[in-house]
């Protein structure tokens, strides 16, 4: 109850001294909002009243004007042209009409089918240089190993790897996994 009594003494000082730079105060520049008059703001207002009439006038004004350039024939050559193009789309026959197609779900794409390949390389050079009369470079590849992976169906996935060197070929390993559902 002592807090409450204490806030409104307070808000009462703050409220009953008026703002630095209103009338009555030395500087005496302008009033505060607070302290305009209800005249004041009656004038005020009946100016903003004056003013929006008369932008509102002119827009009504421009809106008629418009409304007479246009004329009143394109809205009906509008909606003739709607209903002639209704009545066209209507008018076709069974077997020009699409036909609506319908996806299933767990289907693969055809994207899907195609398997994601890699390649890995291990080869080695070197060279050699021994004063100024012996140069040696050589070149060693051992094997270009390709790696293959593809989804069979959607729950089971291969993986293979394939080395390549160059006296043969041959599947180096396979794999399946499948997910079970």
């Amino acid at each position: 109850m002592q807090r409450m009594l204490e806030l409104f003494i307070l808000a009462g000082f703050f409220v009953g001294n008026p703002a630095p730079g209103a009338e009555g105060t030395p500087s005496g520049e302008t009033k505060a909002p607070q302290q305009k008059t209800t005249g004041e703001l009656a004038r005020e207002l009946d100016a903003l009243k004056a003013r929006y009439d008369k932008e509102l006038k002119a827009l009504r004004k421009e809106l008629e004007e418009l409304r007479a350039q246009s004329g009143p024939g394109e809205e009906e050559e509008l909606k003739a042209l709607i209903q002639s193009a209704e009545e066209e789309a209507n008018r076709a026959e069974p077997e020009e009409k699409l036909e609506e197609k319908t996806f299933k779900i767990g289907g693969l794409s055809l994207q899907a089918l195609n398997p994601e390949i890699s390649v890995v390389g291990d080869m080695v050079t070197s060279f050699e240089y021994q004063g100024r009369t012996t140069k040696r470079a050589d070149f060693d590849f051992r094997v270009l190993d390709i790696h293959i992976q593809s989804y069979l169906d959607p729950y089971s996935k291969l993986k293979a790897a394939i080395p390549v060197t160059e006296e043969w070929s041959k599947l180096g390993e396979a794999y399946m996994t499948r997910y079970d559902v």
